[in-house]
């Protein structure tokens, strides 16, 4: 399993430094293919870390953590898949980690 993720992570380009010195995420188990994967630090979004994946999805925070299929739907305000589920955790300077929720997704 770690393998697979080390090769995701050179697949989406990361460099060395990246991987030994940030922490990364892991989404599993989601229904969209393109949002499972390993995740890392990709820039920020409203003061707030934003991480990516190999295949362009984004874990963001606006007003609660949210995963989207990539930065461009972030940026035009297109909607997210998956949410933290309620109440909103907007005081978390770290994505929720558990269960999350389709709860005001928008799927392609």
């Amino acid at each position: 399993r770690r393998a697979e993720a080390v090769r995701e992570l050179l697949a989406g380009r990361a460099n060395a430094e990246a991987r030994t010195s940030c922490s990364a995420l892991i989404v599993e188990g989601a229904g969209l293919a393109m949002a499972n994967g390993p995740y890392l630090p990709v820039g920020e979004f409203q003061g707030r870390t934003m991480y990516g994946n190999s295949r362009g999805a984004v874990i963001y925070c606006d007003r609660w953590w949210k995963l989207a299929v990539s930065k461009e739907a972030v940026d035009k305000e297109e909607g997210h898949l998956y949410s933290v589920p309620t109440p909103p955790r907007q005081d978390s300077l770290e994505p929720f980690i558990g269960p999350w929720t389709l709860h005001g997704g928008k799927f392609p």
